[in-house]
């Protein structure tokens, strides 16, 4: 395994947690897993936005990274 290729795949997962954190405090969301459970909206909240900021988030690290052209031959 190369050191690119995982610090390509931890990249988006990392920027994920800040940007999610983020926003969760500016909107003033908490959220605490194991006080709250998991069968309720806030939980359903929490997997919405990690969802949707890392489909942003590797959609746009795709598109900004340089592509790796096929080797020559």
């Amino acid at each position: 395994m190369r050191i690119g290729t995982t610090q390509a795949a931890l990249a988006p997962l990392f920027i994920t947690y800040l940007l999610v954190k983020v926003v969760h405090h500016l909107a003033g969301f908490k959220y605490d897993l194991v006080e709250e459970g998991v069968l309720n909206a806030k939980f359903a909240i929490d997997l919405a936005s990690w969802g949707v900021v890392y489909a942003v988030t590797y959609f746009l690290l795709s598109k900004l990274a340089p592509q790796k052209s096929a080797p020559v031959r």
